[in-house]
């Protein structure tokens, strides 16, 4: 799998946006960027996308933001289909699957 540049993932982003009618900040972009890199460096390659399993908590301290921010992008993300979360814990609703959408970060 080739990894399409930052400024192809962001064009996917902002016609997903447009098509959902999402309002994509260049935080909520940059987010999936540096999602991305985590996911190649400590989540797994599934049939669905790169998918790791961590809170907002963890994701926030991994990648140097505010849990509000991850909660966010993430949410504005989902939206527009280039991220999927799942609870994987629904007792406690701590342990999430986030996915990321391949459509979004293959080069074509």
């Amino acid at each position: 799998m080739d990894k399409a540049t930052d400024f192809e993932i962001f064009m996917k982003l902002n016609t997903a946006a447009k098509r959902t009618d999402v309002k994509l900040t260049y935080t909520n972009k940059l987010f999936f960027i540096r999602l991305l890199n985590l996911c190649t460096l400590e989540g797994e390659e599934t049939k669905e996308g790169y998918k790791i399993r961590m809170s907002a908590l963890e994701l926030a301290d991994k990648l140097d933001i505010s849990s509000k921010m991850v909660i966010k992008s993430v949410d504005t993300l989902v939206a527009c289909g280039a991220v999927k979360r799942y609870v994987t814990n629904k007792k406690l609703q701590e342990s999430y699957d986030t996915i990321l959408t391949p459509q979004f970060y293959e080069k074509e």
